[in-house]
């Protein structure tokens, strides 16, 4: 079970509205976001996705916000999210989400029709670089961090989503 299946499922389960952050800035801007998951312009879709927060979203309410920390340019380099965005989300705890670098892979290539540029070399990369800055931004937002493999605690996710709200 991938990141966004997962969040569906809490959603049900806990009634909580989930929104991946692409969702999000597509409600502003659908020709933002595109299909091969790569980010031409990664400060402008934070932008909007601020911007769909704004909108959106009910300040008085709790939502499951599915994203990264770091995303694919078009050149297949890893690029952090500027940092100010976690600061003006509201986030309540960030809960990180790993699994076995093959297993990734294969949801990955499932996903995108086998056709996938990534090696797996790239997936332990990019994990590991989501589960360094993931740290560094909860440690500066001053939020509780989880981190989560969905091979081995896939259960604990839902417990820890209810500490959260």
């Amino acid at each position: 079970m991938g990141k966004s299946t997962l969040c569906k499922k809490i959603s049900t389960e806990l009634s909580i509205k989930h929104f991946s952050s692409s969702e999000l800035i597509s409600m502003v801007d659908s020709s933002k976001v595109r299909t091969d998951k790569k980010a031409n312009d990664i400060k402008g879709n934070q932008n909007l996705l601020l911007e769909a927060k704004k909108l959106f979203l009910n300040e008085d309410r709790i939502y499951l916000l599915d994203g990264h920390f770091c995303l694919i340019d078009d050149k297949y380099l890893i690029k952090k999210i500027p940092m100010n965005l976690y600061e003006s989300l509201g986030i309540r705890g960030i809960i990180i989400l790993t699994d076995d670098d093959g297993m990734i892979l294969k949801r990955i290539n499932y996903r995108d029709g086998y056709n996938s540029m990534y090696s797996l070399e790239f997936i332990r990369d990019f994990q590991q670089k989501e589960i360094s800055y993931g740290k560094l931004i909860a440690d500066k937002i001053k939020v509780p961090l989880r981190i989560i493999n969905l091979s081995n605690d896939e259960e604990d996710v839902v417990t820890i989503i209810r500490d959260f709200t």
